[in-house]
């Protein structure tokens, strides 16, 4: 019998069909959590005036889907650890358009939060799931520029939110805008079902299911011959052999990098938030129209996707650490230079562009950072709760928000205070440097950060 090993035959083609694919459908899957995110930040004017809340009061429906992110992260990554990556992938999509659908008929802030927060729980087990199937079916010489290519949907679904409630909001209201954003996930979520297999690297690793294994590869390579092959994931742990639990991303080489990665996440989100989700309220009480609101959010997103897509093409240049580091920094400088000369206008205006190319860009790059600190049995969960533990970020954002409007700071004021956060996370990341000095080549074996007694 021949031995296999799934990532060097992998590593050994070219791309081809089965990765348009592949790149296609997990591409869609964070468009729509783009669209999502964005969506609130949008429709919240038309809430505050429709149901005549506070900002204050509308910030928990505002958070109540990153709530929901870090429960499904939680919940549903070590499932898909345990059960496959596919089946999870598939039902949280189609989970989390249901319940975005059912947000568009909500009534009162009461049903918008419990529909949000369910929404946020299907998003929460997508999203690290389709960075790790990204991950485990390309090879390892274009995996963080591909990873990060697919992340740059986030950007692009937030980029066409603007253009979308133009055309929506005027005739159908926010309720129309959240329905065309719950059926698109259900159509992907079946098409995701059908069309993708489940990862050959998680098959290997469990060390069953070797007919699924070579029906998959032959996606990749139709004329391969598997007669008498017996496929492996070489140098990863075999998960049949043990049980995996949260416990080991705080295992004795994992714990430092483990919550260093999960500083610089929740100090990137909690930027992130308090931009998209409530710069065009800012920019409403300045006297701006929904049409400037959405020109200002579709650049906002566009410009962070740009830096997505550059970093991406970095990373498997210069490695991971170096270039979130880097980008960290850059949005540390923007910050200050506007707090420094007090920037206005146009100005402010291009250095708020350039904190969300690097902050954003980092903060989805951080997605594929953590599909190569993790083994395969554990690759999901680690991404997920990076994910997960990342919207505490968020949500401080979300509230946090209200709390500087209510103190007056101007747009100036708060760009500029970006800096904090963003050197904290700069920092976090140099340090997992020191700790994991593989992650600072260009390409590198994910297992080598595993303690032997733990392989």
């Amino acid at each position: 019998m021949k031995t296999i090993d799934v990532q060097s035959f992998i590593d050994e083609r070219p791309l081809g069909r089965f990765h348009v694919i592949l790149f296609v459908l997990c591409f869609l899957t964070i468009v729509l959590d783009g669209l999502d995110t964005s969506a609130m930040g949008l429709i919240a004017p038309s809430l505050i005036k429709q149901w005549g809340v506070s900002e204050a009061e509308l910030a928990p429906v505002l958070s109540a889907a990153l709530v929901g992110i870090g429960i499904g992260a939680a919940v549903a990554a070590p499932a898909a650890d345990r059960i496959g990556r596919r089946i999870v992938l598939a039902c949280s999509v189609v989970f989390f358009g249901v319940f975005s659908l059912a947000a568009g008929y909500s009534t009162n802030v009461e049903e918008l939060f419990w529909a949000r927060l369910l929404t946020g729980i299907g998003l929460g087990a997508a999203i690290p799931n389709c960075a790790t199937m990204m991950s485990e079916f390309l090879p390892s010489r274009m995996r963080s520029r591909a990873v990060n290519f697919m992340l740059c949907g986030f950007a692009f679904g937030g980029g066409i939110t603007g253009p979308l409630a133009k055309w929506v909001i005027p005739t159908h209201g926010w309720q129309g805008y959240l329905i065309v954003g719950g059926v698109a996930p259900i159509i992907v979520g079946i098409l995701l079902a059908f069309f993708l297999p489940e990862s050959v690297r998680y098959l290997a690793a469990s060390g069953k299911h070797q007919d699924k294994i070579a029906h998959a590869l032959k996606r990749i390579d139709a004329g391969a011959d598997f007669t008498n092959v017996i496929f492996v994931a070489d140098t990863e742990v075999q998960v049949k052999k043990r049980k995996f639990s949260v416990a080991e991303l705080f295992s004795e080489q994992l714990r430092g990098p483990t919550l260093l990665l999960w500083v610089a996440y929740i100090c990137s989100t909690v930027t992130l938030y308090v931009l998209s989700m409530w710069l065009p309220t800012i920019l409403q009480a300045d006297g701006h129209k929904l049409e400037k609101m959405a020109n200002t959010m579709m650049w906002f997103n566009w410009i962070s996707g740009i830096g997505i897509f550059i970093s991406g093409i970095l990373m498997d240049k210069f490695g991971p650490l170096r270039i979130i580091s880097g980008y960290f920094a850059i949005c540390t400088i923007a910050a200050l230079v506007v707090g420094v000369t007090g920037a206005r206008g146009e100005i402010l205006m291009a250095l708020l562009m350039l904190v969300a190319m690097t902050n954003n860009g980092a903060c989805s790059s951080m997605s594929t950072l953590a599909t190569q600190m993790y083994p395969t049995s554990s690759r999901v969960t680690g991404a997920a709760w990076v994910l997960g533990v990342g919207r505490f970020g968020g949500i401080a954002g979300t509230f946090l928000g209200p709390v500087l409007l209510s103190l007056g700071w101007t747009m100036t004021a708060i760009v500029s205070w970006v800096a904090v956060p963003a050197v904290v996370a700069s920092v976090s990341i140099i340090l997992i440097g020191l700790k994991i000095p593989g992650l600072l080549r260009r390409y590198h074996s994910v297992p080598t950060c595993i303690p032997s007694n733990q392989q």
